[in-house]
């Protein structure tokens, strides 16, 4: 199986939990933690350092106490407390004095011989420790499910990977094609004791999902996982071993292991972690693993191994921030009581239309602009033009949200990030504790090291949720959201660092905001781990009781070397809401990525110098005592929290809303006009313009809270997999060769899991082709819609393959799956083909609905049925379309318009 590891398999993971500091042994000794040598085991690092702030320090700089700090080296005699280790585990150290050199390797020799003694003793300890499992097997049994219960606040689910009286399972396949498919219904949630007192009540929500089994169905979802070349292993090892917590610290024991803990909200996942095994090296410990997966009670295992993760904020992250304290402290001249309420209007209406996307509410008689004291507000021109804004005059239209009543309040958001500053004077009022942890240093304090490269995740966490009427900085979009951050980045990143993060708090947390992702850098092609993919699928299904975690992701900043967001596994995910960037002037800025997987799109910067950027709050350190401010935030960083502060809006305005709920409504409300003078648009079959750049255009937050009240929940998400195609077709070498192949489908018509109204489709290729980046590929639709799932990616000349990758497209949405599908690929990159590629494997997953999935509640209706002509502003109008009738009160099918058949 993909994910069992064996002692020929590359496998990986990396620090986890641990309150020591991972030291980079290449790097020099600025850049590294304060730390002291110390004989205890740590995460990652080569030498075994922990974090030390020992007053007596000779080494320890000045820092603020609100901040955590960073070891500088102001003297030679400090170099010595940080040995170098090379990777196979041969120990050179090199020190200042050669006495103390010789010492240390005289000492380091001898801990290498205990440690092949200690090995060779395993085998006795083995034999000791089998009995004692012998023994006390039927203890262990009894008591398993109590101290699971025990070792989590939150409530025993079972609606994960595994058959339960919970879960009905059938598979069927569909007349003509062999369409495949899985359907589950969870009829079970989660509830977590440690959301706040003041949260939304904790509420069973029946949540229907069709939920992978195996790690076969994770592929289907996420596509074949593969290591990269030359990982770096770490000590630490991820397992899963579903007999629970005693059995999984007995066997810990047995073979020398630490147990860690459970890795995160994963039921039955665990961290081991091993001393006597290499912290960084080339090499995977075989012998470990094989005496892990000799025990019958470990079902899956993986070492774990570093994983390179980068911010999105673009490239000239250090321009200068905007002004000193002193000047961003002077008061406004429309200060205004902050207790007063904005004009807020109880009886707003839908706006109307006969378009396919309504039209820009408006409220600029109001004078939002001149509410708020806040003294960068002037500079949000993204929120609301008169702030000098989009150079057309449009702005996301937070205004009319904001009088409607809607500032967050309510609704918790977690920034995944490299940590935020808690008492920051423009958070701190909204800072949640309870959406917060950090990872990198295994502790309840998400404050970032002040070194000056930290603030990434401050001035996201500012664009969500900075406190308004302040006199500080400017206002965020969800203004009285509570917010959180996770340090994650702030150190070594892998799968375990991963899981933790995605599902930190689930009960709790309504919205994670990611702006980072694998190297922007045309070639890569990377995603989640296995660990993370469950995360992703214990979000959506546990998540906020069950309606499920709604996951922000920003598109990448891989613009200026063609890299695609498709090669993305985190934003090629049906799981997360890709946001794509536009500049101030409604263009696509330079470091834009274009993909079919790409949702919809805020403002964020254009060219420096030309366009404006985002405006913040910034990192207040001793770095920058007199800067806590900036207009300069930027990239595909700065337009993913702007999403996740208008999807607070919307979960304000109907907390009841399910992840599938919420891309349905960016769907339904996003705009293309402001950016049209950006070429790239297209009608899909349903009258609804996407692109590549822009996915279904800006964002607005004034249509998705009104769209909000009147929504009720989608039916149950299908999962239809077309059969594969394994013949073998040729691609030739020569420029310009096209490869078309076709598909029919019936949409797994007559079955339970019947897709008639397509949400995302999937095209899972395997392929062999070098330069890779040659490679063009579409897939055409049934009703005509051409989708690119790839474009041409010169850089990438890497030699590998494509091997299950799943492509992923939203410009299906609404359409019909029945039909023919049309795959073409296409050699149109002019690097030289020495011999030709062949694909070997292809097959489509459809998500959708069988029946109509926009259904509003019967007010809505009422007013529909009285002005026809304001039908329903979200729908491409068909023109003499019958207007249909309630089924009950409470509900009512939208009317049943041709295009969306």
């Amino acid at each position: 199986m993909l994910y069992t590891t064996s002692i020929n398999k590359k496998t990986v993971a990396l620090p986890y939990n641990n309150k020591e500091q991972s030291t980079d042994n290449t790097s020099n000794c600025n850049a590294r933690p304060k730390t002291f040598t110390s004989t205890s085991p740590s995460t990652s690092g080569t030498s075994s350092t922990i974090e030390s702030r020992r007053p007596d320090d000779p080494c320890e700089p000045p820092y603020r106490k609100h901040l955590k700090p960073t070891w500088t080296c102001p003297s030679a005699t400090c170099d010595s407390r940080a040995p170098h280790a090379k990777l196979n585990s041969t120990y050179l150290c090199k020190f200042n004095r050669m006495a103390t050199g010789c010492i240390y390797f005289l000492l380091v020799l001898v801990i290498l011989s205990r440690n092949t003694s200690a090995f060779q003793n395993i085998e006795s300890e083995t034999q000791h420790s089998a009995g004692i499992l012998r023994n006390n097997s039927k203890q262990i049994q009894n008591n398993a499910d109590e101290q699971l219960k025990h070792n989590s606040s939150k409530s025993k689910n079972n609606n994960t990977y595994y058959l339960s009286k919970h879960q009905q399972v059938e598979i069927n396949s569909g007349a003509g094609v062999e369409d495949k498919n899985i359907s589950i219904t969870n009829n079970n949630s989660n509830s977590n004791s440690n959301s706040k007192s003041n949260k939304k009540a904790n509420t069973q929500h029946t949540h229907s999902y069709t939920l992978p089994l195996t790690d076969d169905h994770l592929n289907d979802i996420f596509g074949a996982y593969s290591i990269p070349e030359e990982p770096i292993y770490t000590n630490e090892f991820a397992v899963h071993i579903p007999a629970g917590a005693h059995v999984a610290n007995a066997i810990a024991g047995k073979y020398g292991f630490t147990n860690r803990g459970q890795i995160g909200a994963l039921d039955d996942y665990y961290l081991f972690q091993h001393r006597h095994v290499s912290k960084r090296s080339l090499r995977t410990s075989s012998k470990h693993q094989s005496a892990l997966q000799s025990e019958s009670e470990v079902k899956w295992l993986q070492q774990q191994h570093e994983k390179i993760r980068r911010k999105r904020d673009g490239p000239y992250s250090e321009i200068p921030t905007y002004s000193p304290y002193n000047i961003l402290r002077q008061p406004n001249e429309f200060a205004i009581d902050p207790n007063t309420h904005l004009p807020f209007s109880s009886e707003a209406a839908l706006p109307s239309s006969v378009a396919t996307h309504p039209p820009r509410l408006e409220y600029r008689e109001v004078g939002t602009h001149r509410i708020f004291t806040d003294p960068l507000f002037k500079e949000q021109w993204y929120l609301v033009s008169k702030n000098g804004g989009a150079k057309d005059g449009l702005d996301m239209n937070v205004g009319p949200a904001w009088q409607k009543g809607y500032t967050g309040k309510g609704v918790v958001v977690s920034i995944l990030d490299d940590g935020i500053q808690t008492n920051h004077p423009d958070l701190a009022q909204n800072y949640d504790p309870d959406a917060s942890f950090d990872i990198n240093g295994n502790d309840s304090d998400p404050t970032p090291q002040d070194n000056g490269d930290n603030k990434h995740g401050t001035r996201c966490a500012g664009e969500v949720a900075a406190v308004a009427f302040n006199n500080y900085c400017g206002v965020g979009v969800a203004y009285n959201a509570s917010i959180g951050g996770v340090r994650m980045l702030d150190g070594k990143v892998n799968d375990v660092v991963e899981a933790q993060a995605l599902s930190l708090n689930p009960a709790h947390i309504d919205i994670y905001s990611a702006s980072w992702g694998p190297e922007d850098d045309g070639s890569t092609v990377d995603g989640p781990g296995p660990l993370a993919r469950r995360a992703f699928i214990y979000g959506v299904t546990s998540g906020r009781q069950g309606k499920g975690s709604i996951f922000v992701w920003a598109s990448g900043n891989g613009g200026r070397y063609t890299d695609s967001c498709n090669c993305d596994g985190y934003t090629n995910s049906i799981f997360t809401l890709s946001i794509s960037s536009a500049t101030q002037a409604g263009f696509k800025p330079w470091y834009l990525e274009e993909c079919s997987s790409t949702l919809a799109t805020t403002y964020s910067s254009g060219t420096p110098g030309h366009d404006k950027s985002v405006a913040t709050v910034d990192m207040d350190g001793r770095l920058r005592p007199d800067h806590i401010c900036t207009v300069e935030h930027t990239g595909t960083s700065a337009s993913a929290p702007l999403a996740a502060g208008i999807c607070a809006l919307a979960l304000e305005a109907n907390p009841e809303l399910t992840w599938r709920d919420m891309q349905y409504l960016v769907v339904y409300t996003s705009r293309p006009g402001p950016l049209e003078k950006e070429s790239g648009w297209t009608l899909n079959g349903v009258k609804r313009k996407y692109s590549h750049k822009f996915g279904y255009g800006l964002m607005d937050a004034a249509a998705m809270v009104s769209l909000a009240e009147q929504w009720t929940s989608v039916p149950p998400q299908h999962i239809c997999k077309s059969r594969e195609n394994n013949e073998d077709r040729k691609i030739e070498g020569n420029y310009g060769y096209t490869l078309a192949t076709h598909m029919d489908v019936n949409g797994c018509a007559g079955t339970i899991n019947e897709v008639r109204y397509l949400e995302h489709v999937q095209c899972r290729i395997t392929l062999r082709f070098f330069p890779r980046g040659n490679l063009r590929i579409l897939l055409t639709s049934p009703m005509g819609t051409t989708s690119t799932l790839l474009f041409e990616r010169p850089r990438d000349i890497v030699k590998s393959n494509f091997d299950d990758w799943p492509f992923l497209s939203v410009h299906f949405w609404g359409e019909k799956a029945e039909g023919r599908w049309t795959l073409q690929v296409i050699n149109g990159g002019r690097r030289r083909v020495n011999q030709p590629g062949i694909l070997s494997k292809w097959q489509l997953i459809f998500y959708g609905t069988s029946s109509q999935p926009m259904r509003l509640k019967s007010d809505l209706l009422n007013a529909q049925q009285r002005h026809p002509l304001s039908a329903n502003p979200y729908i491409f109008s068909s023109g003499g379309a019958n207007m249909g009738q309630a089924t009950n009160e409470a509900l009512a099918p939208v009317p049943n318009r041709q295009q969306l058949l």
